[in-house]
């Protein structure tokens, strides 16, 4: 008989219940104590003398004087046990820890047919979790959401009443390996897990799959080739969109002129992005999104390019996960293999690296402008906070800032954060704060150096100085010069004609004849 709940596993007979709520066996069970779990079946919620001790004080007295009335133990005798406190022991520690991604692993055994309840056959499931950064995920979750509302009080509830709540993921993006999953901040609240089972608009967070799918095309439709140096627009734009009238805006409404590529994406600039993805085509972008690991469906409409489909946090991360793999999808999985009493029954196959989805080089071009989010973009907030390591990252903050999210990531580990509301309901703040400190605790915590190595560069890669303000090679006469990669054969040819290209031209043009 189902006596109780603790955390994810049911309290189902006396014995169990005896133990759980004693701390005894049930046949060293008073009088009372036996009254009040005989009291609990009728509803072992409204009457559970943890949370409801009122309720469940009447109910047993309610036992003892039926018991009574019955003739089943005297007038005396039922007093004495009415007379008794309930003596229930503090709650025992919680196995909650691991309760989703428990059921994670339940979930991916039944889609590999082995049915649900599991077999009672002594199996063993060998999984890729690494008990360490489990633990330092979800202390992260926890810490992470009660600083949050310490910090910004009008986020402690929403006017619906819900607890805000976060999902994070940990993947190894060479193997495909989930290494911790945490899917709300108590499970014994709700057993829904938002990493895997909710669907949610990924804003800002989906703009590298547009720059992505530029880098993998020959040209744009003007015979030049889409580069981090590519000069894009920010400059008001108004669009007919299902017929009618759409403004897209940056987040702090401001607009800044003519920026590059990487200008565009280190400062997750909205406007330029909905203008390089008009370039790239939409229908482009959606392949790219979908090759790289993102399931659910995504309709080729402008706004895509802003992150207003509803993807899950596990789709998202195993997206990164290609990129930061170099541009080689690999399935995304936590289950190794499962063995029962008769050997081997399931083996996670040998995908031999993966598949490129995307060419290596503009996987690189990708990660190393998501390096520069750290250093001058959107996730500066952790060079503040202290954080020196190196690594790739992204910040997403969805319409009416209803969704808050942060990636970081090297070739060796990556770690998603999603925080928002289970109804949808406004937070007001966006994925660099909200998002970002929890993953920053979970690296202090899990003590993770995986952050030290560089991504590598592939062949065919080219470096040249430019000039940021015209996305041409710099001259002596340019106030500012940085160096960007390329893609062999897509670096400018021209100096800047801003700061003397012109006159570089004619010179060049003067030896020419010389020679």
């Amino acid at each position: 008989i189902y006596l109780g709940q603790r955390g994810p596993v049911a309290i189902s007979g006396v014995g169990a219940a005896a133990e759980f709520y004693f701390g005894k066996p049930a046949i060293a069970l008073t009088l009372s104590e036996s009254a009040l779990l005989a009291g609990l079946i009728k509803s072992p919620g409204k009457y559970n003398p943890r949370k409801h001790p009122d309720k469940a004080l009447q109910r047993r007295d309610l036992v003892i004087e039926r018991m009574a009335a019955a003739g089943q133990i005297s007038a005396a005798e039922g007093r004495a046990a009415r007379d008794e406190p309930m003596g229930i022991r503090g709650a025992p520690g919680s196995p909650a820890r691991g309760s989703y991604l428990t059921d994670f692993l339940r979930r991916s055994m039944k889609n590999l047919g082995f049915g649900r309840p599991l077999p009672r056959a002594s199996l063993v499931i060998r999984t890729s979790i690494e008990t360490d950064l489990q633990e330092a995920a979800e202390a992260a979750v926890h810490a992470g959401l009660k600083a949050l509302e310490s910090s910004y009080p009008a986020i402690q509830k929403a006017r619906t009443g819900n607890r805000l709540e976060a999902g994070l993921i940990v993947l190894d993006p060479g193997t495909g390996s989930i290494l911790a999953m945490v899917g709300g901040r108590d499970y014994r609240v709700s057993q829904f897990n938002r990493v895997d089972q909710a669907r949610r608009q990924s804003g800002s967070l989906f703009k590298p799959f547009v720059y992505l799918a530029g880098f993998e095309m020959e040209s744009l439709p003007s015979g030049k080739p889409f580069t981090p140096a590519t000069i894009l627009e920010d400059t008001p734009l108004e669009m007919l969109v299902t017929g009618k009238h759409w403004q897209p805006q940056n987040y702090d409404r401001r607009f800044r002129g003519e920026v590059t590529v990487r200008q565009a994406l280190e400062k997750s600039l909205n406007v330029p992005t909905v203008r390089a993805a008009q370039s790239i085509g939409l229908d482009r972008i959606v392949e790219m999104a979908a090759r790289c690991g993102i399931q659910s469906p995504l309709l080729a409409v402008p706004s895509i390019a802003l992150g207003t489909m509803e993807v899950s946090p596990l789709e998202m991360a195993s997206g990164f996960s290609t990129i930061a793999n170099g541009g080689r999808r690999l399935p995304v999985s936590a289950l190794i293999s499962v063995s029962g009493p008769a050997g081997r029954i399931y083996t996670r196959a040998d995908d031999s690296g993966g598949r490129q989805a995307v060419s290596p080089q503009a996987a690189f071009l990708v990660n190393d402008i998501l390096r520069g989010v750290v250093d001058r973009g959107t996730a500066r907030r952790l060079r503040w906070m202290g954080f020196d390591g190196d690594v790739a990252a992204k910040t997403g903050t969805s319409d009416g800032t209803r969704d808050a999210w942060f990636v970081g990531y090297t070739p060796q580990g990556l770690a998603l954060v999603w925080v928002g509301y289970d109804d949808a309901a406004e937070i007001g703040l966006s994925g660099s704060q909200a998002a970002l400190p929890i993953w920053l605790e979970f690296i202090r915590r899990s003590g993770w150096d995986r952050n030290k190595t560089n991504f590598p560069s592939p062949g065919g890669i080219e470096s040249a100085w430019i000039d940021p303000a015209s996305g041409e090679r710099a001259t002596g006469r340019c106030p500012a010069r940085v160096r960007e990669h390329f893609i062999r054969g897509t670096e400018p040819a021209e100096y800047c004609h801003l700061h003397g290209g012109a006159r570089r031209k004619s010179l060049r043009w003067l030896r020419g004849l010389f020679d």
